[in-house]
């Protein structure tokens, strides 16, 4: 029977990867998005079929209905994490346009009751970050009790509503969460083969770092480093190179900065390639440290 557990597990691991929503906009950086209201205005309109799209726009307005109506069970974790951060900011912020979107994809509340318990089982995890000033006394069952507590409470409870047992517990089960997420960052990390690129060679070879740019802006061949280069610079830009290396986000800022300064028309057309709409410029700034 292991063997047959093992082949089903496997199996059903498979499907659920098939079943699941195209990963191609897992990093799209909603934190910029929500923080710029006309980026923001302009995805909604989107949304509501008001103005026009862009591909991550399409995207997310053509899974709507299907995702409303299933609590977004075909999405990734990071695409419920984007749904989630979008959709309470609008609730709270923009409470006449979150009508709006409900009215659109549920006139009649049919997944009401759906979307609220998923909206506020993202803010269990939420509160365990936030009260964690008791001490320690977890014991078995703790996440399921918690849980429990969450689903019942409104999405905008605050921290001093929740019952004081439970505040010790989160203690506990904050610290199994940080030492998973340290070992998915890690897992998540971009390979390290080119992490001793000669950056400084690259930037006072004329020649060389025409040959890169060309690369990265697909009017030319590529090296295996530009290639990997090129590969991953969506995701970095959107992500602030979250899954680079220390030494990776150091070639990235010294080339940056270097192409920036010294041939701005090269460097404003990577930026018009990599983000048209200059959503992710102002963290790709704070990465660079401008």
């Amino acid at each position: 029977m292991n063997k047959l557990l093992i082949v089903a597990l496997l199996c059903h691991s498979v499907i659920c990867l098939a079943q699941q929503y195209s990963t191609r906009y897992d990093h799209l950086d909603v934190e910029s998005i929500l923080s710029n209201k006309r980026v923001l205005t302009n995805y909604i309109k989107c949304i509501l079929d008001e103005g026009p799209c862009t591909s991550e726009g399409r995207e997310l307005r053509k899974h709507i209905p299907e995702a409303v109506s299933t609590k977004c069970s075909k999405c990734t974790d990071s695409q419920k994490n984007i749904v989630r951060k979008g959709s309470l900011y609008i609730m709270r912020n923009r409470p006449d346009d979150w009508a709006r979107i409900r009215k659109k994809f549920d006139p009649r509340d049919v997944y009401a009751k759906n979307i609220d318990l998923f909206l506020r089982i993202y803010n269990y995890f939420f509160y365990l970050f936030l009260c964690c000033e008791c001490y320690p006394g977890a014991h078995h069952g703790s996440s399921l009790r918690i849980l429990k507590f969450f689903v019942q409470v409104d999405t905008r409870s605050t921290c001093a509503e929740i019952p004081r047992c439970l505040r010790a517990e989160m203690n506990k089960l904050l610290i199994v969460a940080l030492l998973c997420q340290s070992a998915i960052c890690l897992a998540q990390q971009y390979s390290t083969r080119y992490d001793n690129l000669d950056i400084e060679s690259i930037l006072s070879n004329k020649r060389v770092l025409t040959n890169y740019i060309k690369c990265i802006l697909d009017e030319g061949p590529c090296t295996s480093e530009g290639r990997e280069l090129r590969k991953h610079i969506p995701e970095a830009v959107s992500t602030k190179c979250s899954k680079c290396t220390d030494s990776q986000k150091n070639i990235v800022r010294k080339g940056s900065l270097y192409i920036m300064k010294n041939r701005p028309d090269d460097w404003a057309r990577i930026r018009k390639k990599f983000d048209p709409q200059n959503v992710h410029a102002k963290n790709f700034n704070e990465f660079l440290k401008i």
